[in-house]
């Protein structure tokens, strides 16, 4: 994909409305528009508790693809398919706009190289149907392992069996030329092309989830929480402080974006649709990449390489990757003080010998060293232990005292904004909400205490992921907590650049953001 024009920052490049996803994890969301269901689901009637809608318009909209899932979802027989779950809805959906192309066609290998021709068909990508776009995507199947391959295979076999045995899926052939044991082949076909185009097409949709929410529940349905209808209670917003994955979903004129570690673009994912922000100036005639992985700030040049390697077969040459240095940004938030008296020196661990551990906080690197590279000292971290331990004895007014104070003293050994601070000041927030949820008063100075740490956890997140990423504004939910309830000093310029923030949300929780911000917030602009 490449400019026309000259693009400036901010600007909306292109949106994309899908008309294929499948939900991730089993996640309850309306299965025809995909919204997280903010009020109560319409189930469908046949496999209740599996299959949920946000009104009954949307179920009837999507009865033409769930007649032929329904069974499925009460055999519990798509769970475990991945990416070829995906590659089914594509069939179902784009069956009758290919059909039409296909109705002379007498034999299975007629057809098949009537489809090929479909996708070779020249045509302005921009203008070409959602089907057609879809033929066209890259695939790479070619590249997969055999046991990667016979899985696949097995899957679109399976499924196409269970449309024979299960659905009349195959009577709409009855009256063509090719026999259904021909339309059996090529339906089989079909659902193997299209997962091995997933593989490195499909996109991951997210959205902002209740904490504590599981796969299968309906946290946000808890009336305690709203005052009216997509009206939260006050200090409630923090409840969607989480986001997550939610569907695989088709979007192929995004995929014509190819990679690199710095992408042109920002997607904004709005149930089945996209819109695409430019995250920089672009000149015309520039290529605009999308990124598939993490970015070069966010993960280091081994990570990115291990994973386009595995995923999508290549290595990346990006103006990041060819750099003398590619990790050079991304371990500047991994910047340490060297904890022995005789050093004190400022340090980054050597990548090379970190390999992908330079988050040792986490349980499954527990084991992973940190050595200065100037003193060649281990480092202890006896600090990051007395920082958890504050952490469980947060209700205690005294060791609340002693926790922000060791939040402030982390600046003696995490230099500037090192990543593990503001991972440190989310479990701090988040600790301490928990606690005011369950009826632990705090005193002002407490509250200022909390807004300046969330205040500085948020410059943290702008400076790694962007002020517009779902990391910031899902943070940004406590601060607006304490605000709205009058905990802490604000002023109008920054009310008014976090509400910002909220035109990257989905429209279902823009609303109830703003609905916040009017009922409890903007007052204190006035």
């Amino acid at each position: 994909m490449v400019a026309k024009d000259t693009i400036s920052k901010g600007k909306v490049i292109f949106s994309e409305r899908a008309s294929c996803f499948v939900p991730l994890e089993q996640h309850l969301i309306c299965q025809q528009c995909a919204a997280s269901l903010m009020s109560a689901p319409i189930p469908c009637p046949k496999c209740h508790q599996r299959v949920v809608y946000c009104s009954r318009k949307c179920r009837e909209a999507h009865l033409a693809i769930h007649k032929f899932e329904c069974a499925a979802y009460r055999k519990n027989l798509l769970k475990l398919l991945g990416v070829s779950h995906l590659a089914l809805r594509l069939v179902l959906s784009y069956i009758p706009y290919i059909m039409p192309h296909l109705e002379e066609r007498t034999t299975a290998k007629d057809i098949w190289d009537e489809i090929t021709n479909l996708s070779r068909k020249p045509e302005a990508s921009e203008i070409s149907p959602e089907y057609l776009r879809s033929l066209r995507m890259v695939s790479l199947l070619d590249q997969a392992s055999k046991p990667e391959l016979t899985y696949h295979i097995l899957c679109a076999n399976f499924l196409q069996l269970y449309l024979k045995g299960h659905t009349d899926f195959f009577d709409q052939f009855g009256s063509l030329s090719a026999s259904t044991e021909d339309w059996q082949l090529i339906i089989s076909s079909l659902i193997l092309r299209f997962a091995g185009q997933l593989l490195v097409n499909a996109h991951v949709g997210y959205a902002l989830l209740a904490v504590g929410m599981e796969p299968n529940e309906f946290v946000l349905l808890q009336p305690n929480l709203w005052q009216k209808p997509r009206h939260l209670k006050r200090g409630k917003l923090h409840i969607l402080s989480h986001s997550g994955n939610i569907t695989a979903i088709n979007l192929p004129y995004l995929s014509l974006c190819n990679h690199a570690c710095e992408p042109s673009i920002r997607t904004k994912l709005d149930g089945c649709s996209v819109v695409n922000y430019a995250v920089k100036d672009i000149s015309d005639g520039e290529e605009i990449f999308n990124c598939y992985t993490g970015t070069y700030m966010t993960s280091s040049k081994l990570q990115r390489f291990e994973a386009l390697k595995e995923i999508y077969k290549f290595e990346c040459a990006c103006a990041k990757c060819t750099k003398t240095d590619p990790d050079q940004n991304y371990l500047s938030f991994h910047r340490y003080r060297c904890e022995k008296p005789n050093c004190r020196q400022e340090f980054i661990p050597d990548a090379r010998v970190q390999r992908n551990n330079l988050i040792w906080w986490l349980a499954s690197n527990a084991e992973t060293p940190i050595i200065c590279t100037v003193c060649q000292e281990r480092q202890d971290f006896a600090w990051y232990n007395e920082f958890l331990g504050l952490i469980e004895s947060c209700a205690d007014s005294s060791k609340r005292q002693d926790l922000f104070k060791a939040f402030d003293d982390l600046d003696k050994w995490l230099v500037d904004y090192h990543s593990l601070k503001r991972i440190m000041a989310a479990e701090l927030v988040t600790a301490c909400f928990i606690k005011i949820d369950e009826g632990t008063s705090m005193d002002e100075s407490e509250y200022e205490d909390l807004a300046r740490i969330i205040r500085k956890q948020l410059e943290g997140t702008a400076a790694q992921y962007g002020d517009t990423s779902m990391e910031y504004i899902v943070r940004m939910t406590y601060l607006w907590d304490i605000i709205a309830q009058k905990k802490c000093r604000t002023n109008e310029k920054e009310l008014l650049q976090m509400k910002g923030k909220v035109k990257y949300l989905a429209s279902e929780h823009r609303e109830v953001f703003l609905n916040y911000y009017n009922d409890f917030i903007e007052q204190q602009c006035k």
